[in-house]
């Protein structure tokens, strides 16, 4: 909608008053007009090419055999948490969840979204993100184009009509336009301002290596063990305090670089793209079941910790046993 009223009211009214103003299309402002509708239309086609990308990707947790290889490899005496759901009933790989909108576990959740009406997750998080960054770019261009072409109504034509120094209350060409291009210089103001912030809280998470959910929960858990040092710091009357707490390492924060190649793929160049992960495939993950890790961060074989999940736990022959969580 925004980007036919930038053509029906922008563009085409403004490069036809410079016709029959005897300007010609390839002077300073007919440039710059050419340049702004190429950027928007730009931005307009691979903000629409992301959105189906995010539509269309399917980040369920497929159910595959119900016996697992890698266990059979285990050596004596190793053990591999598993976490289990209750409502898909099949094993919940690593940093996945389980939506109740789309009604199955989805691989490295971030959150549901309803504008794409599918959950943002492992293979479409990418394509959420250049989503978010070409509708905030198209509509910023289009924002200064709308206020420049603000300015120009204000030299040419006087306020609402007022001409020969009568106030005219008919609904003029002029009239329409201008009601039109306020509208849309405040949808574009807000809109633009609201998808920006939600862009930056998103580019802030994946440059740490988490997601939205996830970062719920690394909060969580700071504020458990700050509430367990506390009071373990009153029971033994020491002089230990939960403000000498920094922070918990998150297990897959791997670094900024790796963070940013775990989500836009691992090809730099292709980052704008909006590609199959089989075409620029993702690092620290190939299948979002497992992911590299910090080797400084304290897992205890599961994120978070502790566990919410029902745990399923190799015994040292290799067959399963409830662990029960912790």
């Amino acid at each position: 909608g925004l980007y036919s009223t930038h053509l029906l009211y922008v563009y085409l009214p403004w490069m036809e008053e410079r016709v029959k103003e005897g300007y010609s299309y390839t002077d300073f402002v007919g440039i710059c007009l050419w340049t702004g509708l190429v950027v928007m239309s730009l931005m307009f086609l691979m903000g629409l090419w992301s959105f189906l990308m995010a539509l269309f990707t399917d980040n369920r947790v497929h159910r595959e055999c119900s016996k697992d290889s890698s266990i059979e490899d285990l050596k004596e005496g190793e053990f591999r948490i598993k976490r289990w759901c209750k409502k898909c009933k099949q094993e919940k790989p690593n940093r996945s969840h389980h939506c109740s909108i789309c009604n199955a576990c989805v691989l490295r959740m971030d959150h549901h979204c309803p504008w794409i009406n599918n959950c943002v997750g492992f293979r479409n998080h990418g394509h959420y993100l250049r989503f978010l960054l070409y509708v905030t770019l198209g509509m910023l261009t289009g924002l200064l184009l709308m206020a420049t072409r603000l300015l120009y109504f204000k030299g040419r034509y006087m306020y609402w009509g007022q001409r020969n120094g009568r106030f005219s209350l008919f609904l003029t060409e002029e009239m329409m336009q201008m009601a039109f291009l306020v509208a849309d210089v405040v949808g574009c103001g807000i809109l633009s301002l609201l998808i920006g912030l939600l862009l930056a809280i998103q580019l802030v998470n994946v440059a740490n290596g988490h997601t939205t959910i996830e970062s719920l929960e690394i909060a969580q858990c700071e504020r458990d063990m700050r509430r367990q040092i506390r009071r373990s710091a009153e029971s033994e009357l020491n002089e230990a305090s939960s403000s000498s707490f920094e922070g918990v390492i998150f297990p897959y924060d791997i670094g900024f670089n790796n963070n940013l190649k775990a989500v836009f793929g691992s090809n730099v160049f292709l980052w704008p793209l909006p590609l199959p992960i089989e075409w620029n495939p993702l690092a620290g993950s190939a299948s979002g079941r497992q992911f590299s890790t910090n080797p400084d961060a304290l897992m205890n074989g599961q994120w978070p910790l502790p566990s919410k999940d029902p745990l399923l736990i190799p015994s040292r022959r290799g067959s399963l046993d409830d662990g029960g969580g912790f």
